[in-house]
């Protein structure tokens, strides 16, 4: 592995630890060497998984008090018209009920002046309050894998079903939604 990484990228742009699984994880220092190495090691179809660079990830908030009914669109364009560039707008649903709530989460393009929009007391004269989203204490599970503390939109690990176990996707398995699950990680 260290010969090929050597090939690919120079010595001093990355270092490794070998973990107690056998595993490696590699820590890549610059954004043109890490897509070298992804792209390598899609290539070879080796299993691995990664995380979304932090120049990439968006910048999240919470938009409270706003009637839930209002068109995503509405808003998107509003907040653009604010001076920022916006990502993605959500409804948040109630965890019990499933019933929308009066709620929004907007995420922002990554941007030095994103801050500016906890600024923000009015929004389609509604009066509105922007905040940080709750952070979860829950352990992420990918749905890929199985595997803890990454999600399957960068995970290149096989397939294991979360209903039998095997290296298949749980969409594509033969069993039914009533077969008891089996736990791929005991």
């Amino acid at each position: 592995m260290i010969n090929n990484l050597s090939k690919l990228i120079k010595s001093e742009n990355y270092s490794y630890k070998s973990m107690r699984d056998g595993q490696v994880r590699l820590m890549i220092k610059d954004i043109q060497s890490y897509r070298v190495v992804v792209k390598y090691l899609d290539d070879k179809t080796i299993n691995f998984h990664t995380y979304q660079l932090k120049q990439e990830r968006a910048f999240r908030v919470v938009v409270k008090n706003l009637h839930f009914s209002t068109p995503i669109s509405t808003i998107k364009d509003e907040i653009q018209s604010l001076g920022h560039q916006v990502r993605n707008v959500m409804n948040i649903k109630s965890r019990v009920t499933k019933l929308p709530m009066s709620m929004f989460f907007v995420d922002l393009e990554p941007n030095k002046k994103n801050k500016s929009i906890y600024e923000i007391k009015h929004l389609l004269n509604a009066i509105i309050k922007i905040e940080p989203p709750l952070k979860t204490h829950e352990i992420i599970q990918c749905h890929r894998c199985q595997g803890f503390g990454h999600s399957k939109t960068y995970c290149r690990k096989m397939f294991n079903c979360v209903k039998c176990g095997l290296n298949h996707s749980s969409e594509t398995c033969p069993n039914s939604k009533e077969t008891t699950p089996r736990c791929v990680n005991c």
